[in-house]
Parts: structure tokens; C-alpha cells; sequence
């Protein structure tokens, strides 16, 4: 049964139906400063996590009606704690035993009786493992009780929570910034509550700029709020970053991260990202993409430039999905990047736009960028369209 002091920075299910062993791993754990839940079979076990998203399940595989290989499979399917991790606890000391376990999605297998020191040593490990994974889903676990109840204060005709103003409330955000090489402008217009887009200045100084663009496929406020964390996740990631030049493999083992602590298999919440590395200074453009456009190059006339691309590949389980690529760009280029929604550009559609209105869109004068907005493709849809121009 579930019983948990909120003193605990980390809490624990322990899954067996021996009661002798349950009472020993509470203790263990109670006294290693973890919060403890507890159940008897592979069903209570179901239950106790869609109500306590626990940190880490410690699982007795030997059960009667649903044994553990069965709850994990359960666990794992369901995206709302396939992300939690879990150590099988078993009397069985065969290899096969241990294969299956860890083909179910097991992060480890302990065999009885078992150590204690050794027990807290592993949870530890694993905790710490997933320590980014286990914050992010607490702050979403917060999230979602303060949606929760903004939704029924906006049902009771009541003010909205902080955390949810500019989800619920902001219509256009504008964003201007120069220095002595960038000239950066973007624009978002938000269809309709909840937003599904936001761009991220994540790092700019007089030599690098790095932006993260986020396109919502759901227009719900599960999306919403991981983008949301999303962006407190990659602006506090460069906020210790101070003049310096990232290479590409930096670049790609961050933008890997971001997939690792933002997977849909975490927060059911799938979007696009797109991830962006302007140098002044080796007039370098490196980007990263997973299911948007990648963005036009322009010479200083706004003339379109198709460059030949360099990919770039490095091990990752997301490299099918991931394209990479570095330029080597013209002088005084503009770099343009529009995303529309859920709707991914149709080959062609940005180019037209740019032609007809290279001269007004990028154009000097900033207000031509607000008068002209109307004319972009998918009207019903919120919209970004952002350029970085090298001075």
C-alpha cells in the first residue's frame, strides 16, 4: 500500500508478495532517507504507479497471477512510466532469467537474498543516472496539478495560475536583438491558445549564436507545458557558457540530450525541434533537425543561395531522424527559418515567399516583417518566422 512522507527527496517502490521481505526493504530504504511505497502483487503494483510515479521500482519477478516480467512489459508499454527505471529483484541466478529482464526494459537484476549496502548502492547509481529525467518529470508532475487547477478556475470564471498566463493569453512575441556580428529578428503569432511554437535564443555573443526552435504537433496544454520546460532546460544548459566557440560534436551531443530528457516516451508529448549554430567568425552555419524544414540561406542582395550541405554523423539512437548539417555561408548572409504549426512546409512554398517578398521580410525596416506576416502560407496555424543576419 502506498505510504510516502513528502520529506523524501526520492521515493521507491518495493514489489513482492512476501510480506517478510517487503518490511526489510522498507526498512532499508526508510533508512537510507528514501520515501517508500509498497505493493503485493503485479496489479496493486499498476496501480500504486499511475497514482504515485515513483522513481525507481525495485521488482520481485516470482509472483503469483502476474509475475514481474509481466507488470514491467505493462509498465513499459504505457508512456507515462515507460521512463521509470526498474531493478528486478529474483531468487533466480540464470542468464536467461537475466536476459529476459533486461529485454523488457530492466536498467538492472539483483538475485536474493539481497545485500543491503549493495541495494542502496544500485538505486543510487540509477537515481543519479537519471537524476535530469526524474527532476523534468516531477516538474511536469507539477505542471499537470497546476493545469489541473487553472482549468477549473477558468471553468469557475476565476484568474489563471502564473505558470499558464502566456499560454492561455499571448496573441504575438517579437524578438529583436544586434550586435557587432548578428542582427537577429522573429516573429510568433499565436493562432489560438494553447501556443505550439517558440523560439529559444539560447546563446548569443559577438561570435556565436545558438537558437532552439520548438513546433508543437498537438495544440494541447501537454505540449505546451513541455515546451515550456523545454525552454528552462536549454537557457539554463548555456546560462554558465561565456565567449567561446562549440564544435559540431558539442553541438550534436547537446542536441542528442535535449532528445534523451525531452522524449514523447517520457512526456507523451511529441513535437518538432529544430537546433541552429551560426559562427561569425568562420561564417559557419551548423543545424540540427527533427521533423522541420531546414532553413534558407540568402546573399546580402536576399538573393536565395543553395548551398551544398556537409552531413553530419555521429552514433546516436536518433540518428535516422536526425538531420545535420554544416554550410559554409556568404558573406553578410541571412539566415531564414519559418514553421507553421503542425504543418511542415511543402517543398518550394518558403522560396516562393521569400521571392516575392525577400525585399520586405528581411528587409532593413523591422515593421515590415509585423505588415507583412498576413501573407505567410497556413494563416490558421501558429507561425515563426525568424532570420540571423551576419553583419
Amino acid at each position: 500500500m502506498p505510504g510516502l512522507m513528502n520529506s523524501f527527496e526520492h521515493k521507491i517502490l518495493a514489489v513482492d508478495d512476501n510480506s517478510i521481505n517487503i518490511k526489510l526493504l522498507s526498512r532499508t530504504l526508510t533508512n537510507n532517507n528514501f520515501g517508500v511505497l509498497t505493493a503485493s502483487s503485479g496489479k496493486e503494483a499498476i496501480k500504486v504507479v499511475d497514482s504515485d510515479k515513483p522513481d525507481l521500482i525495485l521488482l520481485d519477478v516470482l509472483m503469483p497471477e502476474m509475475d514481474g516480467y509481466e507488470t514491467c512489459k505493462v509498465l513499459k508499454d504505457n508512456p507515462d512510466t515507460s521512463h521509470i527505471p526498474v531493478i528486478f529483484l529474483s531468487a533466480k541466478n540464470e542468464t536467461i532469467d537475466k536476459a529476459k529482464g533486461f529485454a523488457l526494459g530492466a536498467c538492472d537484476y539483483l538475485t536474493k537474498p539481497f545485500d543491503p549496502i549493495e541495494i542502496v548502492a544500485r538505486i543510487r547509481s540509477h537515481i543519479s543516472i537519471r537524476k535530469d529525467v526524474i527532476e523534468l518529470s516531477h516538474k511536469y508532475e507539477d505542471l499537470k496539478l497546476k493545469f489541473k487547477q487553472n482549468k477549473q478556475a477558468k471553468d469557475d470564471g476565476l484568474e489563471l495560475c502564473d505558470d499558464f498566463q502566456y499560454l492561455d493569453k499571448s496573441k504575438n512575441i517579437s524578438y529583436r536583438e544586434v550586435n557587432k556580428s548578428f542582427k537577429i529578428n522573429s516573429r510568433i503569432k499565436f493562432s489560438n491558445p494553447p501556443v505550439t511554437t517558440v523560439f529559444i535564443p539560447a546563446y548569443l555573443d559577438n561570435q556565436n549564436f545558438i537558437y532552439l526552435i520548438g513546433g508543437g504537433f498537438e495544440k494541447d496544454y501537454k505540449t505546451a507545458m513541455v515546451q515550456l520546460l523545454l525552454e528552462q532546460y536549454v537557457k539554463g544548459f548555456f546560462s554558465g557558457s561565456k565567449d567561446q566557440s562549440f564544435h559540431e560534436k558539442e553541438l550534436y551531443q547537446i542536441f542528442n540530450l535535449v532528445l534523451e530528457k525531452f522524449s514523447p516516451d517520457v512526456y507523451g508529448a511529441p513535437f518538432t525541434i529544430s537546433f541552429g549554430y551560426a559562427n561569425s567568425n568562420k561564417s559557419e552555419f551548423t543545424n540540427f533537425l527533427i521533423h522541420q524544414s531546414p532553413p534558407l540561406i540568402l546573399n546580402n542582395k536576399n538573393e536565395i543561395v543553395h548551398l551544398d550541405p556537409l552531413p553530419i554523423l555521429y552514433d546516436s539512437r536518433y540518428a535516422k531522424i536526425i538531420k545535420a548539417t554544416k554550410v559554409k555561408l556568404p558573406p553578410k548572409a541571412t539566415i531564414v527559418n519559418y514553421v507553421a504549426g503542425r504543418y511542415l512546409r511543402e517543398d518550394g512554398v518558403l522560396e516562393e515567399l521569400i521571392e516575392n517578398f525577400n525585399s520586405t521580410i528581411i528587409g532593413k525596416n523591422v515593421s515590415l516583417i509585423e505588415n507583412n506576416f498576413a501573407n505567410l502560407p497556413d494563416k490558421d496555424a501558429d507561425q515563426l518566422i525568424m532570420s540571423i543576419s551576419l553583419l
